[in-house]
């Protein structure tokens, strides 16, 4: 009898420690499921704010991954002045990248003692190399890319020492319109904003993957679409506009090669291919940027698209 109450309570015991360990285990489950809930509410409200606030700030020209405060960024409204004290920040520099920017980089690095070709509007390895000895002496994240930091770095550097850079935009030769008119640099990935011969602003774009994507030449912007219907292509469906995965974006500006509908200048769902040679053809921005665009350019607006050694000898 006694043996039975021992093997009883013995069963007893198991049972209760059974129970209590699952109770354990449940409760810290859902403890860790409720901390991750949170948490991933947490990012993505952070996200969101940290969105909002570029996309109110209106200055900054893409999306940053680091949750970090930008700062101001300063775009000059002076384009057209002959020199300058600091260097006009709207696209992160790399490797091969080519532009008035890209030489007003050279330069400043140049005058700081940094070693680049002042004269070269290519990001090559020895900016590369210049940008990551400056980053190292100023204890920045050595990367060899020019972003934003590395740029309010530089600005700071020539403020102290009084140093002026010289303007490096290339004064217009040959003026297309006395209003509004766009030229592309397919090379360099950038669109200019011109009224008359007055540089208004530039905008990064994304051009044609193969050389012979892009069109070159003079074209007329004749189409305007507002949230424009993507009509899909070899296995994908189309898509109608106004949602996040149209490729189109929120804005459509077709040019006349094409009939309008062909070739254009649009939005994208893709930001991180702005800057890029990624595209079948046409003209990709930031949804914020083409919007902008879109506000100021009217129907019949003149478009110049060309490399940069073409652009030299037909507007510069």
């Amino acid at each position: 009898m006694v043996r039975k109450h021992k093997n009883i309570i013995l069963i007893c015991i198991i049972i209760f420690c059974f129970f209590n360990i699952y109770s354990i285990t449940f409760f810290v489950s859902k403890i860790e499921d409720a901390a991750l809930v949170f948490s991933q509410q947490e990012s993505s409200n952070t996200n969101m704010i940290f969105i909002n606030r570029l996309v109110k700030d209106g200055k900054v020209v893409k999306l940053l991954r680091e949750e970090e405060e930008l700062g101001e960024i300063i775009i000059d409204d002076n384009l057209s002045s002959d020199r300058k004290e600091k260097i006009s920040f709207f696209r992160t520099l790399g490797l091969y990248n080519i532009g008035a920017d890209v030489k007003e980089l050279n330069i400043s690095l140049y005058y700081l003692g940094y070693g680049t070709n002042k004269n070269s509007r290519i990001f090559d390895k020895k900016t590369k190399e210049a940008v990551r000895a400056f980053q190292r002496d100023y204890k920045l994240k050595v990367d060899g890319f020019a972003g934003i930091h590395t740029i309010g770095a530089l600005n700071q550097t020539l403020k102290s020492k009084k140093i002026t850079i010289p303007n490096c935009e290339p004064n217009v030769q040959k003026v297309l319109s006395n209003n509004y008119w766009i030229v592309i640099n397919k090379d360099a990935n950038i669109l200019k904003l011109y009224r008359g011969q007055k540089l208004v602003k530039k905008y990064p774009v994304a051009t044609g993957k193969e050389k012979n994507y892009t069109p070159e030449g003079k074209f007329k912007i004749i189409r305007k679409n507002i949230d424009p219907y993507w009509g899909g292509g070899r296995d994908k469906d189309p898509i109608k506009g106004g949602v996040p995965q149209n490729p189109l974006g929120t804005r459509w500006l077709g040019l006349d090669f094409g009939g309008g509908t062909l070739y254009g200048i649009h939005g994208t769902n893709n930001p991180r291919s702005i800057g890029k040679h990624v595209s079948n053809g046409c003209i990709r921005m930031h949804n914020r940027d083409v919007e902008e665009l879109f506000s100021i350019v009217k129907r019949n607006t003149m478009v110049y698209i060309g490399t940069d050694k073409k652009l030299n000898q037909y507007i510069y």
